[in-house]
């Protein structure tokens, strides 16, 4: 695997060192990466939290025991909303931005 190319025009290598105000060396080492981490966890601190309000509607369904087993069944949807979706996209330069909103469905079986 080779590693990506610093110039490559998917990332403006400058635009993010300034963003972090990183200002030292760029040779791989770890003293690098750990001041770069430091950078970017000082300076770029929530754009990666989620604030997610969920709202779960879940149906289980518990059979009569016949015999030695019994059937549990569970089924139910979800609707999430990133809370703080809008916040992040006024701070995005050129990032991928995923919709404020997800929608799930579950199912499950269980015979014992």
């Amino acid at each position: 695997m080779q590693p990506a190319n610093p110039s490559s025009p998917s990332l403006d290598l400058a635009a993010y060192l300034r963003r972090v105000e990183y200002e030292g060396a760029l040779e791989p080492t770890e003293d690098v990466l750990r001041a770069l981490h430091l950078a970017h966890a000082t300076h770029i601190p929530f754009e990666n939290l989620d604030i997610l309000l969920g709202l779960p509607i879940q149906i289980k369904f518990r059979s009569d025991r016949i015999g030695n087993f019994r059937v549990y069944m569970m089924g139910g949807v979800k609707f999430e909303y990133d809370l703080a979706s809008k916040a992040a996209a006024r701070n995005a330069e050129d990032l991928i931005k995923l919709k404020s909103s997800d929608f799930g469905i579950e199912a499950a079986k269980k015979i014992l």
